[in-house]
């Protein structure tokens, strides 16, 4: 009974996203913000390592994941109140990112979110023709 349930919560899913009025997007929209929600408060619950820093260099993009605020690397992100988990970062023709990790088995354990989020950011900043800015969708009702 549940298979179908997600099967069919799939399917109309997809025919909300397949039509481009305002109205669908702004409900996809709502349904990404409460997905991205539920996923951080379920990736909040994993143990913490508060020394961790780990560099992942990929091509021309190097990811910080670090487990600590305290460790990123932009001064204003240290702030608790600022509820900062990520940033991307472009400093000396290198593009960082930085994100909040968890630590399982001695291997990092990063939110999907926030690492998508800022990957993308990443990805406009290289292409802004050819990828549209997640804070862009308001201009077209999401």
């Amino acid at each position: 009974m549940n298979r179908i349930k997600y099967v069919l919560i799939f399917i109309i899913s997809l025919m909300f996203i397949s039509c481009a009025s305002e109205e669908k997007l702004e409900i996809a929209t709502q349904e990404r913000i409460e997905g991205d929600r539920l996923y951080s408060a379920s990736f909040q619950k994993l143990p913490k390592n508060l020394e961790m820093h780990k560099i992942i260099s990929l091509n021309n993009v190097e990811v910080h994941i670090v487990g600590d605020i305290k460790l990123f690397n932009y001064e204003p992100y240290r702030n608790p109140d600022k509820c900062v988990a990520g940033y991307f970062w472009y400093r000396n023709g290198v593009n960082e990112i930085w994100v909040l990790g968890r630590e399982l088995d001695n291997k990092a354990v990063v939110c999907k979110t926030v690492l998508g989020h800022e990957f993308l950011n990443a990805i406009v900043k290289a292409k802004p023709d050819d990828v549209l800015s997640p804070y862009k969708l308001k201009e077209f009702g999401g």
